[in-house]
């Protein structure tokens, strides 16, 4: 009887682990986002949930253990809920405990959860354990209640195959290839039970389908190739050659016909090994060459097809169309400097040929090559700026354009299209955009060029946008728009992305930011900036119950994106919870260790909590990645002073002024670090310094409640000097 060792294919040692994520991940965190709020973090909510969500986040830190402990929790505090059971059943397997897992996912189903996929969890687990009983109930069970999952019936006919039920898992493997035709493999495995239930016309026919879909693996069916169809004329002619080889020997005629045949056969392995014993017999056949440059293209052997161009040429160095066709060849593989020679030496031959004025070409020939010549410069021109030989490329272009202006003909779009595309790469974003325009107006429905032109505006923007000219950035944006309104999101998105920018200093264009972001929301739902920035504009404007569910959901959907977890960390501290602030900057550290933003913000919510240990740690990392940096300098100082460090926060005080003589909060702090040091003279002299700065600069209610108290701590200062 056939099993899985000997008579299938063993499945990927892989597959039940992914399987198995699909349904820990796919039911448990589905089911917790349904069945759980997350917005409100102070509503009432029974003690088995935040067993959930804390084996939840135990879980994705992967602290599994720590996970499952929560969860016996939660089914202790709550043995009702199926969700934990479902949750419980993820983490058991996880962890390898499947008959555990099994149980879990069992009793769920007894409290109240009917979803199929669990009994497809069941199923998959089951087989892992080599219970192929329990593993055909539990996926009878699923089918039952969702007949439509075909994997479920690919799933069934494995397992009825172990247990030896060819007739019930013919019709199983059936219904899947039904929906999926190109699935090899279950098409072989139904093939092999057809045959074993004695079913040979049908396994014929499954046999033809897989050599139609892959001949070169079809040797694996060689035992079953009586009950297919094989007789043609090209058979009939390899017996033929056989016959007079037989007679006459191998030589070199016989040969190549022998490979035609092979080649007609789709035996292209055969045909290359009979044309080159051909070659071997005759090296004038040089034509041979071709031949296998051709098989050897198809089979998609490409540096093979290269050397037999080549010993062609050896032979046929003149032959302009072959060295066009060697060129083709590097240019589809890459090797672009080699292409390059290769249609230099094609231009070369190709202008040998006698001019007609000489009275010694066809005029009609000469203008043939003259064609030939105008592509092939077109294929150069494109291989210098696939290679990046962008000023090349781009002369070469011109030069073909100038030649058709000339001659009063239309110039190819393609032509002027690869220009502008050259234009653009080489940061020539006027003319690219010029060009463009011109293209698309003779082809204004062209998708493809609108496409170019935006991309080049969008360019122009980006540009305009990070030389901060945010007005110029804005009138190209809304250009690009302008050509593809409704297609793309990302003139939009750069659009709101100024927008953002310029609100921070006039609110005026707050609305207009919250406008931009929102139409590219609705084009692109799921767009992450969009999202973020939109939360930001709330966290902004102090709308932080607004922004906080928006960023948790980002951070659940994206973990990894570290401006999202600095936002929601923000988010956090803004609502007066350092606490999960520090715990998300951490977290956003995992991934990012060198992140002086995160360290800065991670030392801020550590300080809010009064851990000046920590804070410390944090700002001292910040040092290490950037050193001279006048806020984390100031920052350390502040952590310092707080801890009685007196001498170290004096040094970061004065290392932060001397970095940035305009951040008069460090001078400020530093005199008051050496009037704690009862260096009273110093601290005058640093009152003064700060006073007589702080005068000159802009006035601001914190610059002059710092002024005021340093004005009155000079006061009292003299008062004490003797």
């Amino acid at each position: 009887m056939p099993n899985g060792s000997n008579f299938l294919h063993t499945q990927d040692s892989t597959w039940f682990t992914r399987f198995n994520k699909m349904f820990v991940y796919g039911i448990s965190f589905v089911l917790l986002a349904n069945t759980v709020p997350v917005s409100d973090t102070h509503a009432a909510v029974p003690a088995s949930v935040d067993h959930f969500r804390m084996a939840d986040t135990l879980q994705q830190q992967g602290h599994t253990e720590k996970a499952l402990a929560e969860l016996r929790k939660a089914t202790t505090t709550d043995p009702d809920d199926y969700l934990n059971y479902v949750k419980m059943a993820g983490v058991l397997a996880e962890l390898g405990r499947y008959r555990e897992a099994i149980s879990a996912y069992e009793t769920s189903i007894r409290l109240d959860s009917q979803d199929p996929m669990i009994f497809f969890s069941i199923g998959a687990l089951a087989e892992q354990l080599g219970n192929f009983e329990k593993a055909e109930s539990a996926y009878l069970a699923g089918l039952r209640k969702n007949p439509q999952y075909v994997y479920g019936h690919k799933n069934l006919a494995r397992v009825q195959t172990q247990l030896g039920k060819v007739n019930e898992a013919i019709p199983n493997y059936q219904k899947f290839l039904a929906n999926y035709t190109k699935q090899y493999d279950a098409r072989r495995d139904l093939a092999n039970l057809l045959l074993y239930a004695n079913r040979e016309e049908e396994a014929a026919r499954e046999y033809r389908r897989l050599k139609h879909e892959d001949p070169k693996r079809f040797s694996e069916h060689l035992n079953f190739a009586r009950a297919l169809t094989r007789s043609n004329s090209a058979e009939l002619a390899l017996q033929e050659l056989q016959q007079a080889m037989l007679k006459e020997g191998d030589n070199a005629d016989l040969l190549e016909a022998s490979a035609n045949a092979h080649e007609a056969l789709g035996q292209t392995s055969s045909a290359v090994q009979k044309y080159r014993q051909a070659l071997s017999q005759n090296p004038e056949k040089v034509e041979i060459h071709l031949k296998l440059a051709d098989l050897h293209l198809q089979k998609k052997q490409p540096d093979q097809a290269i050397e037999a161009y080549q010993a062609y040429l050896n032979k046929k160095p003149d032959d302009t169309q072959v060295r066009h066709a060697l060129a083709n060849t590097y240019l589809a593989q890459k090797q672009y400097p080699k292409a390059i020679t290769t249609y230099k030496q094609v231009l070369q031959q190709l202008a040998t040929v006698p001019s007609p004025q000489a009275g010694m070409a066809d005029p009609v020939q000469q203008a043939k090559t003259q064609e030939k010549v105008v592509e092939v410069t077109k294929q150069l021109a494109y291989a210098y700026q696939v290679n990046g030989s962008l000023d090349d490329a781009i002369q070469l272009y011109e030069a073909l354009l100038k030649d058709t202006a000339s001659k009063g003909q239309t110039p190819d779009p393609q032509i002027k299209n690869n220009l502008a595309i050259a234009y653009h790469k080489a940061g020539k974003l006027d003319k690219a955009v010029a060009l463009y325009q011109q293209t698309l107006q003779a082809k204004p429905n062209d998708p493809a060029l609108r496409n170019d032109l935006t991309s080049a505006l969008m360019a122009l923007g980006d540009k305009y946008y990070t030389e901060k000219e945010y007005l110029q950035a804005e009138k190209y944006y809304l250009h690009a728009l302008s050509i593809a309104p409704d297609s793309n999101v990302a003139p939009r998105l750069g659009l709101a992305n100024v927008y953002y920018i310029l609100q921070k200093a006039d609110s005026a264009y707050t609305p207009r930011a919250v406008e931009a972001y929102e139409r590219v929301l609705v084009q692109d739902p799921q767009n992450v900036l969009a999202r973020l920035y939109r939360a930001r504009l709330n966290l902004l404007h102090r709308e932080y119950q607004s922004a906080l569910p928006q960023l948790q959901q980002l951070a659940v959907n994206h973990p990894k994106n570290l401006e999202v977890q600095l936002s929601l960390g923000e988010a956090y501290a803004s609502l007066g919870d350092p606490a999960l602030a520090a715990l998300t900057y951490e977290k956003a550290l995992k991934l990012d260790p060198k992140n002086i933003r995160l360290h800065l913000a991670a030392g801020d919510a550590w300080q809010q909590l009064g851990d000046f240990a920590k804070a410390q740690k944090s700002y001292e990392q910040a040092r290490l990645l950037a050193p001279k940096n006048h806020i984390v300098l100031y920052n350390l100082g502040v952590v310092y002073q707080r801890q009685e460090k007196l001498k170290e926060a004096e040094q970061a005080y004065q290392q932060a002024f001397a970095q940035n003589n305009t951040f008069l909060e460090a001078l400020f702090a530093l005199a008051t670090v050496q009037e704690k040091q009862q260096r009273f003279q110093e601290a005058l002299g640093t009152y003064q310094q700060y006073a007589q700065k702080a005068a000159g600069q802009s006035s601001s209610s914190s610059n002059a409640d710092y002024l005021k108290q340093a004005e009155s701590r000079i006061s009292l200062l003299k008062q004490k000097m003797p």
